[in-house]
């Protein structure tokens, strides 16, 4: 009795992990295939029925941005970027042996090692993405669920295509060059991929992605400034 309950345990553990890494029906390729050759198209054969031949998009969303979270670590980008973020400070005419300067500095560090983070600004700023994507493209595909699915799909795939912008800083160990390249490929990605889920015109996918971009980081930067000025007062 004891040995089968421990077999139907391990049969529902396993089933449960080839579930989530897609091994099972070729979920994985199919997910990683198509969302690079079509991704539009995928997306939408997904929200029209075919969630059986691919991952769940908050399955691909939170795999893809483990991965990411591990090579920025194991990289060092991550560090890197923290201490660049903090240069700024030190250039700042303060006294920096004032006890209540270095407390200030370290906050500013414990916030930039957060907000400097793409992983963490992905999971922190998820829902205000799904949320601007269902405003400028309602009006196209109206359900919330379905641009939500759209957006968790790109963006992953987004970060996972851009891998390779990873080694450009390993080599010149310039962060401007990571962010600009990373930033202009997501950006060209979404207007693609947006183009095909909602089947509207290359200028119309240009005039929302761009609107989109601006918003988010608009927000994003303002974010940023009240945490900072929250820190100094």
């Amino acid at each position: 009795m004891e040995e089968k309950s421990y077999n139907s345990k391990k049969s529902e553990i396993a089933e449960v992990a080839k579930e989530l890494i897609g091994w099972e029906d070729n979920k994985l390729f199919n997910t990683l295939k198509d969302l690079t050759l079509g991704p539009g198209e995928m997306v939408r054969n997904y929200c029209n029925g075919e969630q059986d031949k691919y991952l769940s998009p908050i399955t691909y969303f939170l795999g893809v941005t483990g991965l990411v979270a591990y090579l920025s670590s194991v990289s060092g980008l991550n560090d890197f970027a923290i201490k660049e973020g903090l240069k700024n400070f030190d250039a700042v005419s303060l006294d920096w042996a004032n006890k209540d300067v270095i407390i200030w500095k370290e906050k500013i560090g414990v916030i930039n090692s957060f907000l400097l983070n793409e992983t963490a600004q992905k999971l922190m700023l998820v829902p205000l993405l799904l949320l601007l994507t269902w405003i400028f493209y309602k009006k196209v595909r109206p359900s919330f669920k379905e641009n939500s699915w759209f957006s968790l799909f790109v963006q992953a795939h987004n970060s996972l295509i851009s891998l390779p912008f990873m080694g450009i800083w390993c080599v010149t160990k310039e962060l401007g060059y990571f962010i600009t390249f990373g930033t202009a490929f997501s950006y060209l990605f979404w207007i693609w991929a947006s183009k095909g889920f909602y089947n509207i015109k290359w200028s119309k996918a240009i005039l929302k992605a761009t609107l989109l971009y601006v918003s988010y980081y608009l927000i994003f930067m303002m974010f940023y400034f009240l945490i900072f000025r929250a820190i100094i007062m």
